[in-house]
């Protein structure tokens, strides 16, 4: 089974901090793991015009394809 340890910085100080962007390197990474595993990345999918996706309340509903 494949296996991944990432270090994705060494911050010892304010200005190694102040350029780190970990939603950037997230990015990267997932990208990264598409790529090499031929998985397509475009997750601009939206679930059924659901405002927020990262809210889900109780009663919604929804269809997940």
């Amino acid at each position: 089974m494949p296996a991944l340890l990432i270090e994705c910085a060494f911050c010892d100080s304010e200005s190694n901090m102040n350029g780190y962007d970990c939603e950037k390197m997230a990015g990267a990474i997932f990208d990264g793991i598409c790529k090499m595993f031929d998985i397509d990345n475009n997750i601009e999918e939206k679930l059924n015009e659901i405002r927020d996706e990262n809210l889900i309340y109780v009663g919604q509903d929804f269809r997940i394809k």
